[in-house]
């Protein structure tokens, strides 16, 4: 099953998601709020919710999940663009190297 919007809710810096019987946690944002739509539409777009919430059991982190298909957060492609490349994570790590070099 994908995530629908109406399953989320945001409460204390804290993304829940409605799983029927019980609440999940997604994510936290609570020092960067503006990162939670963008990560919420690659989430719709590119997870099940039992794939993620596995993923999350497992010990991973709601961004290294996202990262296993693609995700970059608002802030890398910002400087991605700033530097004139393509918004992927090698570009981004690249930048990275040029910048702090």
């Amino acid at each position: 099953m994908k995530f629908i919007e109406d399953g989320f809710m945001f409460q204390g810096g804290y993304l829940m998601y409605d799983c029927g019987a019980d609440r999940r946690f997604v994510a936290r944002f609570k020092y960067d709020r503006t990162a939670m739509g963008p990560f919420k539409t690659f989430l719709k777009k590119n997870f099940e919710v039992e794939e993620y919430m596995t993923m999350l059991d497992d010990g991973m982190t709601p961004v290294k999940i996202l990262e296993t298909k693609g995700y970059i957060t608002p802030s890398m492609k910002r400087m991605c663009k700033k530097m004139g490349v393509e918004p992927t994570m090698a570009n981004y790590i690249a930048a990275l190297k040029v910048a702090y070099a």
